[in-house]
């Protein structure tokens, strides 16, 4: 690999390599940094101000080519396969549904990645397979955790997954055909244990003044092939890594509510497709995530994502 196509920002708090951007030849890796990698091509947007806030001591001086290209060329060989990394953050799970959550993905990708969020202990399932685990002592939410989690990853497409979430057998493989060019995220089909529809897609209600889910507590979806959807709930999601850059991730002013819609519709503006697969199912032992976060904030966060979406989108994006 030519390592004087590498490019990076040390002032980031976790920072982002990007390969094709710039060149500087004088590097030297720093043990303590992640030196996630992105695909070529993309705009150098993750740490373009750095750069230039740290123009006199530029930070490309800190990285040693050889020892980055050795990193980076383990991330591009995974970008050019059909890998998937499952990202899934964790607040006080339980345990027992976290290791049904993890049973049920784990033969499905390639790499699963464990957000620790905020709390001093976590259970520790027995798993026949081995877990990458990112842990925040100070709880970041979901969008700044699904960040933080996707710098860890190696795969070419994202599986974003709550814990309370149990995929069925077929599930990514359906997801993954779904995903064709310019599609940027594709979600999928999830029940209630009892077997009634928790999620089929989602469109917007006037009589809610808000995005709703199509088919709730219904028996058979009304959709039954693959289309594109306004938005779809990333409760199990798959989405493109090099769409999930070039939009620079979840906007990290939202906490655990409306930042799955704002990712659509950025998406959408952007010229990517959103699809809803409904051949890609799960069971979703919907709000056991959240629940677990005092009632009050819970509307307090829901509320103040709703402002913040309809201040960037109104009502008609």
């Amino acid at each position: 690999m030519d390592s004087s196509h590498l490019h990076i920002a040390p002032a980031l708090q976790k920072p982002m390599v990007v390969v094709g951007m710039a060149t500087n030849p004088q590097l030297r890796a720093l043990p303590q940094v992640d030196y996630s990698t992105v695909s070529a091509g993309l705009d150098c947007q993750f740490c373009s101000s750095a750069c230039r806030r740290d123009a006199v001591h530029p930070p490309c001086g800190n990285i040693h080519p050889e020892e980055l290209a050795k990193a980076t060329k383990e991330k591009l060989d995974a970008y050019r396969g059909e890998s998937v990394s499952a990202l899934i953050p964790l607040y006080h799970p339980d345990p027992s549904r976290l290791k049904r959550c993890l049973n049920a993905v784990a033969r499905q990708v390639d790499e699963i990645v464990l957000g620790l969020d905020g709390a001093a202990e976590y259970p520790e399932p027995k798993m026949p397979f081995s877990c990458k685990r990112v842990r925040s002592d100070q709880r970041l939410g979901f969008a700044k955790m699904m960040n933080l989690l996707a710098r860890h990853s190696t795969g070419r497409y994202l599986l974003l997954l709550n814990d309370d979430v149990m995929l069925d057998r077929r599930c990514v493989r359906n997801i993954k055909k779904s995903m064709q060019e310019q599609t940027a995220v594709v979600g999928s089909l999830l029940r209630y244990p009892d077997g009634r529809i928790q999620h089929g897609g989602m469109l917007w209600r006037s009589d809610l003044d808000a995005f709703d889910h199509r088919d709730r507590f219904s028996r058979k979806p009304t959709i039954r092939r693959r289309c594109e959807m306004p938005t779809v709930t990333f409760a199990a999601a798959l989405v493109r890594r090099v769409a999930f850059y070039s939009l620079r991730g979840f906007d990290e002013r939202y906490d655990c509510y409306w930042e799955d819609v704002d990712f659509c519709v950025k998406a959408r503006q952007a010229g990517w497709k959103v699809v809803y697969e409904p051949r890609a199912t799960g069971i979703h032992e919907e709000s056991q995530t959240s629940a677990r976060l005092p009632t009050g904030l819970r509307g307090e966060m829901w509320e103040a994502g709703k402002r913040l979406y309809l201040s960037k989108w109104g009502r008609d994006a």
